[in-house]
C-alpha cells in the first residue's frame, strides 16, 4: 500500500470532511513548505499558500483519516502552529526575535525589548494557539 493510502486510509467511524484526500495532501504539503521557508519565528498571514481556514480543514481531514499515530500528532502540531501566522506581521515588524544588529548593540536591543510592540505578536500567537488547542479538544481530536 502506498504512503498516501497508508496515511489517509479512512478509519472506521471516522467523520469525513468535505475535502478529498488529494486536496488535503496538496494543501498540507504547501503549508509544510511555507513553514520550512519562513525566515522568522512568525509569518505574515498573506504568506500562507491557502487561506488559514482552508489549511485548518485540510489538517483536520488528515487527522481524521490517518491511521499513523505519529503523523496524526504532527498534524495536530501543524494545526496549532497556524497561530504563528498573523495579519500584518510583515509590516508591523514586531517579533520576539532580535536582529543581528540589535544583538550586537545592547542599547538597540534594550530599546527594542522595551517597545510596547515587542511582545504583541507573541501574545497574539499564544492566544490563538490556545484557541486552536480548544478547537481540537472540542472536536475530540486532542
Amino acid at each position: 500500500m502506498g504512503l498516501f493510502k497508508r496515511l489517509f486510509r479512512a478509519r472506521s467511524g471516522a467523520q469525513v470532511a468535505a475535502m478529498t484526500d488529494a486536496e488535503a495532501v496538496k494543501i498540507i504539503n504547501a503549508y509544510g513548505k511555507a513553514l520550512t521557508e519562513r525566515k522568522t519565528p512568525f509569518g505574515d498571514l498573506s504568506a500562507l499558500p491557502y487561506p488559514k481556514d482552508r489549511i485548518k480543514d485540510a489538517i483536520l481531514h488528515g487527522i481524521r483519516q490517518t491511521d499513523d499515530a505519529v503523523f496524526r500528532e504532527q498534524l495536530k502540531g501543524a494545526y496549532i502552529t497556524l497561530a504563528d501566522w498573523q495579519v500584518g506581521f510583515g509590516t508591523r515588524g514586531a517579533s520576539a526575535a532580535l536582529s543581528e544588529e540589535e544583538l550586537k548593540d545592547p542599547m538597540k536591543a534594550m530599546a527594542r525589548v522595551s517597545s510596547p510592540d515587542f511582545l504583541s505578536v507573541p501574545n497574539e500567537v499564544a492566544a490563538e494557539a490556545e484557541m486552536l488547542r480548544v478547537e481540537l479538544a472540542a472536536l475530540g481530536l486532542s
